[in-house]
């Protein structure tokens, strides 16, 4: 079968090997750019009136959006602190940031990569909640996508606290509320496999990275393929199937090795580095898996 996981944070199987089926995705501010109010001279002019309280409402007006100006750049520095591995100097600018961000949908993305960087840190129970944050947002908002979204992070959280149920019970929850040729239902489906994966029921962990795969060629997109790749030959490893581990883990290195993405690219192509160890090292060839890992 010809089928073609989120960037890297390993997690440890119960038998303590490093997993690659639970790569996460860090920061993207392309991915979700931030929609906030711009700070313009003409603001001012356009709301004044001939009285006081207009001048008032003038000031307070290009004051919002100064405040708004000032957050958007504070988020936009964290992001630059995040990618070049500066994550408590992003985190700071981001907290702040979070006090001064009025629309909801920027604060729902902020709050993700809150949530990402204390995911990355094993911070459960702060990405947790903050997860949670987000649910309430987009309960507010009544937006199936933003709910989604909110549901996977918490299944990803459940999963690296150990409750398996709980994260495939917030998996459907997030499948019911996306569309199901989007990029987070193909990122669900991963999750969904991973969970079967740590469960034993490779079939439906199959199914999933299927599921998966089908989503990522119909949306073109590559990193989301390479994810299901790392996850197939983390699979066929699991069944003792060595051939079939080596095939996929080759597949996502070559692809890996195509992919323009900055810092996540690295990532990726480390998951996929470490995952053609792993085959290798199965097949009896050490040189070759050291190579890989060097």
């Amino acid at each position: 079968m010809g089928f073609s996981m989120f960037s890297i944070c390993f997690r440890r199987t119960g038998s303590h090997q490093l997993s690659a089926t639970a790569l996460l995705s860090s920061p993207d501010g392309s991915r979700h750019p931030l929609d906030l109010y711009e700070f313009a001279e003409e603001d001012c002019h356009n709301t004044r009136r001939n009285n006081s309280s207009s001048l008032w409402d003038c000031l307070m007006g290009c004051g919002h959006k100064v405040d708004q100006t000032l957050a958007r750049r504070r988020v936009e520095q964290g992001l630059r602190l995040y990618n070049q591995h500066k994550q408590q100097a992003a985190v700071t600018k981001w907290r702040s940031a979070l006090k001064r961000i009025r629309k909801r949908s920027d604060k729902f993305i902020l709050l993700g990569y809150l949530y990402q960087a204390y995911m990355d840190w094993g911070k459960y129970r702060e990405s947790m909640e903050l997860a949670h944050r987000q649910l309430n947002l987009a309960e507010e908002a009544d937006s199936p996508n933003l709910r989604a979204e909110a549901y996977l992070n918490l299944a990803r959280t459940h999963e690296r606290m150990g409750g398996l149920e709980r994260a495939l019970a917030c998996a459907r929850h997030s499948l019911y509320n996306e569309c199901d040729q989007c990029r987070t239902a193909g990122l669900v489906q991963i999750t969904v496999a991973s969970l079967h994966l740590e469960l034993a029921v490779f079939y439906k962990a199959l199914q999933a990275f299927q599921q998966a795969h089908a989503i990522a060629h119909r949306i073109q997109d590559p990193a989301l393929e390479l994810q299901v790749y790392v996850g197939l030959s983390e699979l066929f490893g699991r069944l003792q199937d060595a051939d079939k581990a080596a095939r996929y883990a080759s597949k996502a290195y070559d692809l890996s090795r195509n992919l323009e993405m900055g810092d996540l690219n690295s990532r990726y192509h480390r998951a996929a580095l470490l995952q053609m160890a792993t085959a290798l090292r199965k097949q009896g060839e050490l040189g070759d898996a050291h190579d890989y890992c060097s």
